[in-house]
């Protein structure tokens, strides 16, 4: 799953555990035994609660690899296999993956300052800038631009 790498360390020391994603046409909430799932067209299964997902610092960029113990990222790059140690503290390094928890739909702009807390922002105001700036779109905040979101919802495994 794609985060920006500001957004990597806030996962990793626990203030983000939620992200909002924009409803694409076709997709939609699908209940299953199996879990919860949005299923994407061609009833592609695109997220589901219970599954583990590879955090990636962008589009076509490796997942990202960490210290347990003191939180350090390194692309994974310059990591080679035998030698997948942290260079701060010596410990091994384990590829960081997060696990969905709750999967919801939701208006973007009825986000709670508790929910914009859990993605990592002081204010749900801050949070919808940041919102805009990656998704391209100037005009949060006015009426006219309140599209459908994903709310997932995640811990680190």
């Amino acid at each position: 799953m794609l985060f920006k790498p500001e957004m990597i360390e806030q996962i990793l020391n626990g203030t983000k555990c939620q992200t909002r994603r924009l409803v694409k046409e076709k997709e939609r909430l699908s209940l299953f035994e199996s879990g919860t799932v949005v299923q994407g067209y061609g009833q592609r299964i695109k997220w589901q609660v219970g599954k583990k997902y590879a955090v990636c610092p962008g589009r076509g960029k490796s997942q990202v690899w960490y210290c347990p113990k003191c939180k350090t990222c390194y692309p994974v790059k310059g990591i080679v296999d035998d030698h997948r140690y942290c260079l701060v503290c010596q410990q091994y390094l384990k590829s960081l993956f997060i696990e969905l928890t709750g999967i919801r739909k939701e208006l973007l702009l009825d986000i709670s300052e508790k929910d914009a807390e859990r993605e990592g922002f002081d204010c749900s105001w801050d949070f919808l800038c940041k919102f805009s700036e990656i998704n391209k779109n100037k005009t949060i905040g006015l009426n006219h631009y309140n599209p459908d979101v994903w709310v997932l919802e995640f811990k680190v495994v």
